[in-house]
């Protein structure tokens, strides 16, 4: 199901990265704010996703949010935050499907 949603919206948004589009879908989804390792991050909202706010001119998003280091135009998150601008803050010892971070 998920598969079909991302090609939908490689379909819709072709300039939209692979690590975007999972970003659309991750903060779009029904448990985005509170994802764990049972459900994941829920049922994915595909209008949401196909409107979702990315960004997608050269530069960080949203600056990292002050809780990251943007370099070649990525956001590399601080230690206890993840997501395409560092926005989401890890809860406990395990997050479900984070993306890892580099330190530099």
């Amino acid at each position: 199901m998920v598969a079909g949603v991302v090609t939908l919206i490689k379909s819709v948004r072709p300039n939209w990265t692979p690590y975007q589009i999972y970003y659309a879908l991750t903060s779009t989804s029904s448990k985005s704010s509170s994802p764990d390792n049972k459900y994941g991050y829920g049922i994915v909202d595909t209008i949401k996703a196909l409107n979702a706010s990315i960004h997608n001119e050269f530069g960080c998003h949203k600056n990292c949010n002050n809780r990251g280091a943007c370099y070649k135009d990525i956001c590399h998150c601080y230690d206890g935050y993840y997501g395409l601008g560092c926005e989401l803050k890890k809860r406990g010892k395990k997050n479900f499907l984070q993306i890892p971070t580099i330190i530099f």
